[in-house]
C-alpha cells in the first residue's frame, strides 16, 4: 500500500478534498486481472470511493455513498 497526495474529489454536489491509497492485490491479479485498486477517503464522509484498474488499462470508479458523518 502507498500513500497519494491529497486530491479534490466529486461527490455527489459537492467537491471534496480527499487522500488516495493504493494496494496491488497480488490475489485479484490471477483471477480478475486487477492490476490496482485506489481507495479514496475523506476525513468527514470515511470511504467515497474505489477506483479499481485492469489488465486491459481500462480504470473503472465505484462512488460509495453514505447517510452517515464522522464528527
Amino acid at each position: 500500500m502507498s500513500k497519494l497526495v491529497l486530491m479534490n474529489y466529486s461527490y455527489g454536489m459537492l467537491l471534496i478534498k480527499t487522500i488516495q491509497v493504493e494496494d496491488n492485490p497480488i490475489y485479484l491479479k490471477s483471477t480478475a486481472g486487477v492490476t490496482k485498486v485506489t481507495y479514496v477517503a475523506n476525513h468527514k464522509f470515511g470511504l467515497v470511493g474505489e477506483k479499481v484498474a485492469f489488465d486491459d488499462g481500462t480504470i473503472t470508479t465505484f462512488p460509495v455513498y453514505s447517510s452517515t458523518q464522522n464528527k
